[in-house]
């Protein structure tokens, strides 16, 4: 969008990799005391003293996005689009359950550890699955070599079709038999 991507990315970089707390140095600069707005050469100024020097192309995507004809930026609204904090009226949904009392308590914390640790066996399986999950994902074999008799050389695997009915043995030299 107009370069607007890579810039939210630098700003987002800065205030959640970096914990710069751009809100309150763009709130502290604004000369309305509350405004929500801030002159463009003093938001470019805090972010330069955090190491984010603004191109002339990023500045006239900030004008065009956030900027109004006095040659202010709309801080606030700048930062409702960096995605940084909780959209408005979100609430927690941890927090909207009642705190249970003692008894009812302990009795969820067992429960909660008892699936817990089911998902996380579930988990292992999933990762390391049974020798009849694999038999469906093995391809069918391609013999690389008939066997004409003679030395054959140790057999190192062997398998079955479903029915039984066609056996198959693989040596360490790569023949099928």
């Amino acid at each position: 969008l107009d370069g607007w991507r890579p810039l939210k990315a630098r700003l987002r970089d800065l205030v959640l990799g970096r914990r710069v707390r751009l809100l309150e140095e763009l709130e502290a600069s604004d000369a309305g005391g509350g405004s929500g707005l801030i002159a463009e050469a003093e938001a470019a100024a805090v972010l330069k003293a955090h190491g984010v020097k603004l191109s002339e192309p990023e500045l006239a995507v900030l004008r065009r996005r956030y900027g109004n004809k006095r040659g202010s930026l709309l801080y606030l609204k700048l930062w409702e689009h960096l995605e940084v904090e909780a959209p408005r009226g979100y609430k927690d949904p941890g927090s909207q359950f009642d705190a249970l009392p003692e008894p009812y308590r302990t009795i969820n914390d067992i429960v909660q550890g008892m699936v817990d640790n089911a998902w996380t066996e579930l988990d292992k399986r999933a990762a390391k699955p049974s020798v009849a999950q694999e038999k469906g994902r093995l391809p069918l074999a391609v013999h690389s070599q008939l066997w004409e008799g003679g030395e054959v050389g140790t057999v190192t695997c062997g398998g079955a079709d479903a029915s039984g009915n066609v056996a198959v043995f693989g040596t360490a030299r790569g023949s099928v038999l």
